[in-house]
């Protein structure tokens, strides 16, 4: 089993609170949880797979994004998910910015009960792509010096993409 022992010891809100403070810890960076009402019961699967996307996240800006601050907020509304996190990173390069959501081709995710499924690490690398298969993914990114930050909305296996708004930087709202 790849859930994390600390989500059965701490409980899910308190386990993505202790992640903010060890990513904190290890990569001197701030780490921001907020968390309105995800306090809401969840499945074991689905805090687990929720639990390692925030981690890879925020593990990825941590290294590869040049942050000083990150935020995570998750929200339950009605029976409905948001799981936002934020950086204020370097961003991605609009001609960049679908890469992220290429899925490998030996990806077994095939719906949203999958993500919860996972036995494998293969999920690093491939998260982005494998969640936006089976949930609404929307990343919004500026790099430094642009003249407008860029929105990719992956809904329903659509993709679209125009300008927006944003200081530099990267969110990642993933909604179900």
């Amino acid at each position: 089993e790849l859930s994390p022992p600390i989500l059965h010891t701490l409980g899910f809100v308190a386990a993505l609170e202790w992640l903010g403070e060890e990513i904190e810890r290890v990569y001197d960076i701030e780490v921001e949880v907020s968390n309105d009402t995800c306090g809401a019961p969840l499945g074991k699967g689905l805090q687990a797979m929720l639990y390692r996307s925030v981690r890879e996240l925020l593990i990825n800006v941590a290294k590869h994004a040049g942050v000083k601050r990150a935020s995570v907020a998750c929200v339950r509304d009605k029976g409905l998910l948001l799981l936002a996190v934020s950086d204020d990173g370097c961003g991605i390069a609009s001609d960049d910015l679908a890469l992220a959501f290429i899925r490998h081709a030996t990806s077994k995710i095939n719906s949203f009960d999958d993500l919860a499924e996972i036995m494998s690490l293969g999920f690093r690398g491939e998260a982005l792509g494998s969640i936006a298969a089976v949930a609404d993914v929307e990343m919004l990114t500026a790099v430094e010096g642009a003249a407008a930050g860029r929105i990719l909305v992956q809904c329903d296996g659509q993709t679209s993409e125009k300008p927006a708004a944003r200081a530099r930087g990267t969110t990642i709202s993933v909604s179900r």
